[in-house]
């Protein structure tokens, strides 16, 4: 039995805080970390009538497609928690640069840190 199957949830939290903390590869953590959740752009919600809220899923589906089950695939060397989609790809696909999102920018940093290629999305596919 390896380490890692031994770590509570507390100490793998007050591991992942000294990370956040005091390792230089931080940064890199961090924008992993938040490229494997998604998008929250375009989104459902409740207010939304139902042909407006399936065109936001499926917007937003399409966005995690392209990246968020890209960089999962990559981050944990394949192996996703729960029900997690992800398939394998050498590339993320996002918008030109200059219509980059906060969430844009992590995924950007993420693949190269994890030695994924950018594609730029061509706008024709919106």
């Amino acid at each position: 039995m390896s380490a890692a199957s031994t770590i509570t949830l507390d100490e793998w939290r007050q591991f992942m805080q000294e990370l956040l903390q005091h390792n230089p590869n931080a940064a890199a953590v961090w924008d992993i970390m938040t490229s494997l959740r998604g998008p929250d752009h375009p989104s459902e919600r409740p207010d939304m009538k139902p042909p407006e809220a399936s065109k936001a899923y499926t917007g937003r589906r399409k966005r995690k497609y392209d990246t968020v089950e890209i960089v999962r695939a990559k981050a944990f060397y394949g192996v996703c928690g729960g029900q997690a989609r992800s398939h394998v790809d050498t590339a993320v696909t996002l918008p030109p640069q200059h219509q980059w999102d906060h969430f844009d920018k992590h995924v950007a940093r993420a693949a190269k840190w994890l030695g994924l290629d950018i594609k730029a999305r061509n706008d024709a596919e919106k």
